[in-house]
């Protein structure tokens, strides 16, 4: 790969004139810990992230649709995974070793293809948020159903409004909150 374990890389920002991140392009690069991934990107290749043991998190764009096998293994920091609609295949061993992960959303109707090592490791009683109307689905399809705690994306998942973050206007009768 590019990058392979290269100890000194600490953040990446990805130009938006990539549409692919290659095959072990940043293997092994331990201080990783902020990537950013534009929307171009629609693959990510067999170990791109392997070994990066300081992603704690990062945003999977929504033009991504694949993720290849040992994409993030041993990514032992990460703690939330957001999945997008447009994401159909998480390759095997994706997320191995990825104790840390305390909640997965899955925004997508239709379960993403993954194999039964994808979640290797990780706990399978944190949430697992999923479309409310695919619950059945994630249930019964191979790799989330080990998952113990599906749950309904709902509205319990946006910030609750505190006193602290939102403001009050009235207007003409219109109230308004930001």
């Amino acid at each position: 790969g590019a990058f392979y374990d290269y100890k000194n890389l600490i953040r990446i920002d990805i130009p938006s004139t990539v549409l692919f991140i290659g095959n072990s392009s940043f293997s092994g690069c331990t201080n990783l810990n902020e990537i950013n991934i534009p929307n171009s990107v629609t693959k990510i290749g067999s170990y791109a992230f392997y070994f990066c043991t300081s992603i704690s998190n990062f945003n999977i764009p929504a033009s991504l649709n694949t993720i290849g096998e040992f994409a993030f293994f041993n990514c032992t920091e990460l703690t939330k995974i957001d999945i997008p609609s447009s994401l159909s295949f998480i390759g095997e061993y994706v997320y191995y070793q990825s104790r840390k992960i305390s909640e997965i959303t899955v925004n997508s109707n239709i379960p993403p293809k993954v194999g039964w090592t994808t979640f290797g490791g990780v706990n399978k009683d944190v949430p697992l948020y999923v479309p409310a109307s695919s619950i059945l689905k994630y249930q019964t399809t191979i790799g989330w159903c080990d998952f113990t705690n599906i749950l309904p994306i709902t509205a319990t998942k946006i910030k609750p409004l505190t006193k602290s973050n939102y403001n009050i206007n009235v207007t003409n009768q219109l109230l308004k909150i930001s």
